[in-house]
């Protein structure tokens, strides 16, 4: 019995102990006599449920492959999601647009000194290729088989 006792202030002891110590610590930290700064973070790891479907923006309909091309692609513009619920047109590779008088015609300034990801220059060469490849799959010529699926 006389052993247990002591057993057990022993461990009572411990734990206040251990707790004086982490709270001397907190209030070091709290005072700032002991600066703690974060290791720094170079890789960021994202757990997804599945795989892309697609990496091509023409056919892509799933947020995998959204998730996956947000992250690599940028448009001449995009929506500003935070003003909701007017989502204006803010520019992201285009500096500034507008339209012709007759509404059928626009016109991008671009982004200069921006490259692809293998370092060829974006350019309005560039711009066009793309949307003369939209045009091509929204079959605006006329000129895509139907249920074609190769592309450009």
């Amino acid at each position: 019995m006389e052993m247990e006792k002591k057993n057990i202030a022993i461990i009572i002891l411990a734990v206040v102990l251990a707790f004086s110590g982490i709270g001397n610590v907190i209030f070091a930290i709290n005072l700032g006599l002991v600066e703690v700064t974060p290791a720094e973070i170079t890789t960021v790891v994202i757990l997804k449920g599945g795989g892309p479907a697609t990496l091509d923006p023409v056919d892509t309909w799933d947020y995998d492959s959204f998730d996956v091309q947000l992250q690599v692609l940028e448009g001449l513009v995009t929506y500003n999601l935070s003003n909701h619920p007017t989502y204006e047109i803010i520019p992201q590779l285009a500096t500034s647009w507008g339209w012709n008088a007759a509404k059928d015609s626009i016109w991008f300034d671009l982004r200069r000194g921006v490259t692809f990801h293998d370092g060829t220059l974006f350019n309005a060469e560039a711009v066009k290729w793309n949307f003369d490849r939209l045009m091509f799959f929204l079959n605006w010529s006329g000129d895509l088989v139907a249920n074609a699926t190769t592309c450009l």
